[in-house]
């Protein structure tokens, strides 16, 4: 990664046109979260580690801390418009699947039972949830626990419907 010796806000404003430029299919809060990643990582790993010389940890954290206002600043100003305007209750069974899964829920159903669960109990459960047939819940349960992202039935497998829910999440503060 290469900081630039500039302020991060020039910085920001800058990369945020070129990023928009490059990518019309993406937002702010993207861009914010791409380039947030890697000053966490590198901040976060250097405490132990120790392998940035001082002067680029203080950049990182400049700009890690500059990042994090502004995503906390893009979550403000937009919470009421997604608040208002996310309707979920169209999803399909497959998103409510990986909506389930990110947010925790499937793993914590499977902390709950005093023995452990098969994928058909589980789906069980969660078809009394969804309102899915656990038939149809049973498959991406088995795909989730072999977490082979290269088959097209997992729910994974399409990243732009990942990606759409997990934006989803972010922007509604999870």
């Amino acid at each position: 990664m290469n900081l630039k010796n500039q302020d991060p806000e020039v910085f920001y404003y800058e990369e945020l046109e070129n990023f928009k430029i490059k990518n019309t299919d993406k937002n702010e809060l993207d861009f914010i979260n791409q380039n947030l990643e890697p000053y966490e990582y590198y901040v976060e790993h250097n405490k132990t580690e120790d392998w940035l010389d001082e002067n680029y940890l203080v950049k990182c954290i400049k700009y890690r801390n500059y990042f994090r206002k502004a995503k906390e600043s893009f979550l403000l100003k937009n919470k009421e418009n997604i608040d208002d305007e996310i309707d979920l209750s169209d999803t399909s069974a497959v998103e409510k699947i990986i909506y389930l899964h990110e947010l925790g829920i499937i793993d914590f159903l499977r902390t709950k039972t005093k023995v452990g669960i098969s994928n058909g109990g589980l789906a069980t459960v969660l078809s009394g949830i969804t309102g899915i047939k656990s038939e149809t819940i049973k498959p991406s349960l088995n795909r989730l626990t072999s977490n082979d992202t290269d088959d097209n039935r997992h729910p994974y497998y399409t990243k732009k419907t990942v990606e759409k829910i997990k934006s989803i999440l972010i922007n509604l503060g999870f």
